[in-house]
């Protein structure tokens, strides 16, 4: 009866963190697109990232203290904690260096290399292991997100495409470790320690830069105030699905955030979508709810 009880509440966590991630990819899209209001507001892009950085940290202190977490960080997953907050911190800078040299759409496909990275490695580790649904799931999610940015014709450029892969590379580090922490900190406090190491950075470089610059009118504080909530809300669910579904059936369901970033962008910014954008969310959503249902298997 106890078994039967353990695994029922497995299937109700592992469900739970998939709509968690869901809610994550939905809030990652919404930021994506509310920052680009922001930056036709005026608002510069550090403004918007140490605003993020700032509010998350407090939300998830707050949080944190009102659940009577422990916030210290465990000496056992000190050098788990350094490895993870420097791969937080090289994939924003990398993202963004590579569209320098490469359009956005293939970073962002290149990117997207980042859940089958992290259950080949969850695998070669021996976190995971890498069942078949899981790779099919894998697999086709990619080939949705290939369709979804519509590549086309596209010039290559080895420096950006290098920049792109070090980016996935450094949010699969991020996913893994994120998972590892939760195994000796709560859920909460694995965000708080990476905020808290990004929030000096942010705020030094913004300082130099010549301080934050706001919008104007009071339209664009409300985008503004959403830019600046909608990641931490994001980065909330997504550390607390980790624990629930897993790192690389989670990292899975990342895929729906290009698709809720261009479904979103047709809403608010009045882009358009094409009949391949269409073919590749179908895609995406079948592969997420491919691995929801016979992922554990």
């Amino acid at each position: 009866m106890s078994v039967e009880r353990d695994a029922r509440a497995a299937r109700i966590a592992f469900v739970v963190g998939i709509a968690m991630m869901v809610v994550a990819a939905l809030a990652f899209g919404l930021s994506n697109n509310l920052a680009k209001l922001s930056y036709g507001a005026g608002v510069t892009a550090l403004t918007v990232i140490t605003g993020r950085a700032w509010l998350g940290m407090i939300a998830l202190l707050v949080l944190s203290i009102a659940r009577g977490y422990r916030l210290t960080l465990p000496r056992v997953a000190f050098w788990l904690f350094v490895v993870t907050a420097l791969a937080n911190g090289t994939q924003n800078p990398a993202i963004l260096y590579a569209i320098e040299f490469i359009p956005l759409s293939l970073s962002v496909l290149i990117i997207y290399l980042f859940p089958i990275i992290v259950a080949l490695a969850s695998a070669l580790l021996g976190h995971d292991r890498i069942t078949r649904p899981v790779a099919i799931a894998a697999l086709v999610g990619f080939a949705g997100v290939a369709l979804v940015l519509e590549l086309g014709t596209i010039a290559l450029d080895w420096r950006g495409m290098a920049l792109a892969f070090l980016a996935a590379c450094a949010l699969a580090t991020n996913v893994m470790g994120a998972a590892r922490m939760n195994r000796h900190m709560p859920a909460l406090v694995v965000p708080l320690w990476l905020y808290a190491a990004s929030v000096p950075f942010y705020t030094a470089a913004l300082a130099v830069q010549g301080g934050p610059r706001f919008p104007t009118a009071g339209f664009d504080w409300l985008i503004f105030i959403g830019a600046i909530t909608a990641l931490p809300v994001a980065l909330i669910t997504f550390y607390g699905a980790l624990p629930r579904a897993g790192a690389a059936r989670a990292s899975l369901v990342m895929n729906f955030e290009p698709l809720f970033t261009i479904l979103l962008a047709a809403l608010l910014l009045g882009e358009t979508l094409g009949p391949m954008q269409i073919a590749g969310g179908l895609l995406i959503i079948g592969s997420i709810f491919y691995v929801s249902i016979y992922g554990r298997r």
